[in-house]
């Protein structure tokens, strides 16, 4: 450790004690102090370390999003049959021409202080991309290689109290392993944590609204406990508030908390959250010791029925709701995929502008803190998890991890998020190739399953794009709600012959355009390229899998039509389709609002 750097020194307690004496919850955003290096180091997790060839950066950092591009990072030859590609096809640029393969490092140095032995520490990541290696002074704590999973480990064995703790982190990101740019890094934020050795879990509340009406609401509140032991003697205490911190209800309850407690709350004449009327309530949950609070968890939650009809679509709180969405990627343009809430922010606020009031959250994950925006701005949101299951459809893709860790992305998922009142449905994979397999169904049943069981609240649905076999080998049935990409036409069919279903466009238009580039004379192009890499700014040129927005719009009138999701909002790093080998073409022509966030 070069002598000019400065040891965090972190006081976690709340005030001096002669005795070690487990304190309430303390929350650190692990933001500045970090140490970055791109290089496979082998020792890289060891305390003592040379530190002079790393770079200090702040978390959430993306490292390749400062380049430089080039049209030998990440060439695939893969073919895609939804472009029309007869054989394997080279494309450049495909995962937006930027260097995000290869190892990096993460250290970072932390004094805790002596008299915080007794309490539990546990390390929060957003997201890390990806096969995220966490050290704790050289000592393995855990993995998570899912590159946009949310994961928690418990540090507390691995510190050493009043001296130097090292934390390392060793990421990896394998070239063909995904079809956009994943951003790499600690690209999310990191918070240690603190709290007595008996405290409510991570994700540990789960609050539901099972009877709602405009006079009363009731507030079904399940929290889990960690720690307790056989002698203690512990309360939980759990209050609701509305935003303006007005007291609307407590319960208490008075004996020893399971792992799992349910307590029921009412509320005399709630205001209900909408995409039109977003309010929001909170729930603090209060562990008492001995009549000593020990724990304080916050957890921000709505009040509002949703509902899906075959007949009328979606209702919100028994009034029927046209879904006016967009699908999202996670990066943010030029600002890479490190997480920027102020940028989040914008983008949602021209979404709003624009008439949105949904966003399908493409192709996996996104970050908790767009769900906290949709919660406070009024915006439906579709939680999606996977973009491939078992069938590869990148050589290095998540068909890798899918036997070993499907499931506890797909729970890490549930329990961070639903909380949400923005949150409508969960999606467990979007166009995967398993519709054209007669094993699909299975796999599609298997985490309808785990959906079901941690959250049978919302239902689940999936975005399919090969209709006809999906129907035929049962996945349509394996979820709740199938998801149509691209099928306007066969709406009032479907309607048809599948009475109970329900039907929506879950990614629908796929038209492609360039601000500025008005092409004379205007037509309609499918797939048309041009010489200079642009493509034409009145909206009339897009794929062979989709079709222009007038098709979606008159099909869209159908009252049993819940809604769509237009692919996309934004422009997004990679997939320049149609000029997927036409370099230097690296970013998306889909946006209705382009990568500098003009509409």
């Amino acid at each position: 450790m070069p002598a000019s750097f400065t040891v965090a020194l972190l006081i976690l307690t709340t005030g001096c004690k002669t005795l070690a004496q487990p304190g309430e919850r303390n929350t650190t955003d692990l933001q500045s102090g970090w140490y970055f290096i791109k290089k496979d180091i082998p020792d890289g997790a060891r305390n003592e370390m040379d530190e002079k060839d790393w770079k200090q950066v702040s978390i959430p950092h993306d490292w390749a999003i400062t380049g430089p591009f080039s049209k030998e990072n990440d060439l695939q030859v893969v073919q895609v049959k939804e472009d029309g590609e007869q054989k394997e096809m080279l494309r450049s640029g495909r995962t937006g021409g930027l260097p995000y393969s290869g190892v990096g490092w993460y250290r970072k140095h932390i004094v805790f202080d002596k008299a915080d032995q007794g309490n539990h520490f546990s390390l929060e990541f957003d997201g890390a991309m990806s096969h995220a290696k966490v050290y704790v002074n050289n000592r393995f704590v855990g993995e998570w290689p899912y590159g946009y999973a949310s994961f928690c480990f418990d540090i507390t064995p691995f510190i050493r109290y009043g001296e130097d703790n090292v934390i390392a982190v060793r990421l990896e990101n394998q070239e063909g392993s995904s079809r956009w740019y994943p951003g790499a890094g600690i690209y999310r934020h990191v918070r240690l944590v603190k709290t007595n050795p008996v405290h409510i879990a991570h994700w540990g509340t789960f609050i539901t609204t099972p009877e709602i009406s405009a006079e009363k609401a009731l507030i079904s509140i399940e929290t889990r406990v960690e720690g307790v032991k056989a002698t203690d003697n512990i309360q939980l205490v759990t209050s609701l508030y509305t935003e303006k911190d007005e007291k609307v209800g407590e319960a208490t309850l008075n004996k020893k908390p399971g792992a799992v407690n349910t307590q029921q709350i009412p509320i005399k004449n709630p205001r209900l959250w909408s995409a039109d009327q977003p309010v929001l309530y909170y729930a603090i949950s209060t562990l008492k010791k001995d009549g000593k609070v020990i724990d304080q968890y916050k957890t921000v939650f709505g009040i509002r029925s949703v509902s899906f009809n075959p007949q009328q679509g979606m209702l919100v709180n028994g009034n029927n709701v046209k879904l006016k969405g967009v699908c999202l990627h996670d990066d943010l343009g030029p600002l890479g995929m490190a997480v920027n809430t102020s940028a989040l922010r914008y983008r949602l606020q021209l979404l709003k502008e624009m008439g949105c009031n949904a966003i399908r959250g493409t192709h996996n994950p996104h970050t908790p803190e767009l769900l906290e925006l949709c919660d406070e701005m009024g915006f439906y949101f579709i939680d999606e998890a996977f973009d491939e299951w078992k069938t590869a459809k990148v050589k290095n893709g998540y068909h890798l991890l899918f036997d070993e860790w499907a499931r506890k992305d797909l729970e890490a998922l549930i329990l961070r998020d639903r909380n949400h009142p923005a949150l409508i449905m969960y999606s467990i994979g979007n166009e995967t190739k398993e519709q054209e397999e007669k094993e699909g169904a299975r796999v599609a049943k298997f985490l309808t399953d785990i959906c079901h069981q941690y959250d049978s609240t919302r239902p689940v649905t999936a975005g399919f794009n090969n209709m006809n076999p999906a129907i035929r080998n049962g996945l349509a049935d394996a979820v709740d709600i199938p998801g149509w990409n691209y099928k306007p036409e066969a709406y009032l069919s479907l309607h048809q012959q599948h009475p109970n279903w329900v039907i929506y466009g879950s990614e629908t238009a796929s038209t492609v355009s360039s601000r500025g580039a008005f092409k004379l004379p205007a037509a309609i192009g499918i797939m048309k390229t041009w010489p200079d890499n642009q493509s034409s700014a009145y909206d009339l040129e897009y794929c062979n899998w989709s079709q222009l927005p007038d098709k979606e719009w008159k099909n869209q009138e159908n009252d049993f039509v819940a809604g769509e999701f237009v692919w996309t909002g934004f422009d997004y790093l990679g997939e320049p389709t149609p000029y997927n080998a036409l370099w230097p073409s690296r970013s998306s022509y889909f946006g209705i609002i382009d990568l500098c966030g003009i509409p």
